[in-house]
């Protein structure tokens, strides 16, 4: 079976994201959050330095929450933050973090 690749944004290729791979957030300390009224309505925006990730789907505001806090987490920790988060669901927008360098790989859990 071939493995699944992605290419990041400097074109590296990187395996598809795993549920125990660890994620750590390397310029958390500079992240705020804030909810704002947008043109969608009420939507949670976190400022990571000079970029912004905005989420505009009330479901996904627990993530959001969430993500704004911890440092390190993995994708079984994450899918626990909300309410009948699935992992096909969440671990695209995981993965565009990645690919955004807000997040960055940080082995499997325990290893």
């Amino acid at each position: 079976m071939a493995s699944e690749a992605a290419r990041d944004r400097r074109g590296r290729t990187a395996s598809a994201l795993g549920l125990a791979e660890r994620l750590i957030a390397p310029q958390r300390a500079r992240w705020s959050r804030s909810y704002v009224a947008g043109a969608r309505g009420r939507e949670l925006r976190i400022d990571a330095g000079s970029q912004s990730v905005t989420f505009y789907d009330p479901r996904l505001f627990a993530l959001g929450e969430e993500l704004a806090t911890r440092t390190c987490f993995t994708g079984a920790e994450a899918v626990t933050w909300g309410s009948g988060y699935a992992w096909d669901e969440i671990r695209p927008l995981l993965e565009a973090l990645l690919d955004e360098g807000l997040l960055e790989r940080g082995g499997a859990e325990g290893g």
